[in-house]
């Protein structure tokens, strides 16, 4: 329940906010294209039928000339449909999702500094960032494809229970079983997904120090190609064979449910037979059903778990967006700054005390030190001294520290 909250709250309120005339078109489009699948199973069994009253009778007649203009008209619709739902999404696309990305971007040039040296932060900006394009929309196309399968399902049902109440509940109930089987591939899908790529985001930073073009300094002076090389490889091996060995169960889930979904289909087909034989449906009925029946066994089987999958990656995200905008922001004005350098003639520091964040170690405990304009100084120790923490304090990039900083004997917590 909560993750379908999520989904309305940050995917369908999120884009009617942004947009409202484009979703709601969207939407209208999206519910029209639910009612094709069932539209089209009535009208193709009254064109069937048609046919056979022709060749039984040798002459065309009013009545095929109109089921056949409907038949034509209906796949006509489904076409338009189509391509103006694809228009819609293109437009809704650019509006929607570049502000949300805009958003993204705004907030990451707000957030505090020790809140990117944090690992699991970090960790949290990336993921963020590789799933930003298109969040939105793509959001809203997963629902909708989530949704059209559905609704199949309903149409379905309900298209053989008015002619057959036991059939139709048979057939809803082994429909709906192969949606949660699906649902459940798509889980696993998700849960290997997740795993495989914490191992290739760390695969990716080996990758930029063994390719980027500003290391290459680096890798020549510390000559340490090798062992990121090797460290990088570990790394991607590790979340490849995690891609690996759940591909070959979801082949096998899927090869398996499309077997279930084609015994299903017999099994339908067959318990039409006797509906037929009864005089219940016509012969036009009973091959257009069998025929959207068997239409169903591949999304089922393969679409229907990459839907729940992307649906799951997607609720995931917003998860993280969550997160992501909850994180600590600066509190001054982000473009407040010293306007020249040259201007500065004396900096202080009064009884400075730091540690980082989640550390019992103190950097500096009432740290007195005073620079002067036209004078040079060397910030001199091992690591973990303190030398860079001073530029960070200066820069205002950590904001938590005890005591005063003075420019130009002034009281500062601005960047120069």
């Amino acid at each position: 329940m909560k993750s379908l909250k999520l989904l309305f709250k940050y995917i369908i309120i999120y884009s009617f906010k942004k947009a409202p005339f484009l979703s709601i078109a969207y939407f209208i489009i999206e519910i029209l294209s639910y009612a094709i699948p069932g539209i089209k199973i009535i009208i193709a069994a009254l064109f069937i039928d048609a046919v056979q009253i022709v060749i039984n009778n040798g002459n065309l007649n009013k009545n095929f000339l109109l089921i056949s203009f409907l038949f034509f008209i209906m796949f006509l619709i489904n076409h338009i449909i189509n391509l103006i739902s694809k228009h819609i999404y293109i437009k809704l696309s650019k509006k929607v999702d570049s502000q949300i990305e805009g958003e993204i971007l705004r907030k990451n040039a707000r957030l505090k500094y020790d809140i990117l040296e944090n690992h699991e932060n970090y960790e949290l900006i990336e993921r963020i960032y590789d799933n930003s394009e298109n969040a939105i929309t793509m959001g809203l196309n997963e629902i909708s494809s989530f949704m059209k399968i559905i609704v199949e399902i309903l149409s379905i049902s309900a298209i053989i229970m008015k002619n057959s109440i036991l059939i139709g509940i048979i057939v809803f109930a082994l429909l709906i079983l192969m949606a949660i089987i699906g649902y459940y591939s798509g889980e696993q899908e998700y849960e290997s997904y997740t795993k495989s790529m914490k191992y290739f985001r760390k695969a990716k930073v080996y990758d930029l120090m063994l390719n980027a073009g500003e290391m290459a300094d680096e890798r020549i002076l510390f000559d340490y190609g090798d062992n990121i090389a090797n460290k990088f490889e570990e790394l991607y091996e590790k979340g490849r064979r995690i891609d690996i060995k759940i591909t070959k169960k979801n082949i096998i889930r899927i090869k398996l449910l499309s077997i279930l979904m084609s015994g299903l289909a017999f099994g339908i087909s067959a318990s039409l037979l006797l509906v037929l034989k009864s005089g219940k449906i016509t012969s036009g009925m009973f091959i257009s059903i069998t025929g959207a029946v068997f239409n169903l066994i591949h999304p089922m089987s393969w679409t229907f778990s990459n839907i729940v999958k992307d649906l799951i990656r997607r609720i995931n995200y917003i998860k993280d967006y969550k997160e992501f905008m909850k994180l600590s922001e600066i509190e001054r004005d982000i473009h407040e700054t010293i306007k020249n350098i040259e201007d500065v003639e004396i900096i202080e520091l009064k009884n400075i005390s730091f540690k980082y964040p989640k550390s019992n170690k103190w950097i500096y405990n009432n740290l007195n030190l005073k620079l002067e304009k036209g004078k040079t100084y060397a910030f001199v120790g091992e690591n973990g001294a303190g030398k860079t923490t001073i530029i960070k304090l200066l820069l205002g990039l950590y904001e938590d520290y005890k005591g005063e900083i003075y420019i130009n004997n002034k009281r500062q917590k601005i960047r120069i």
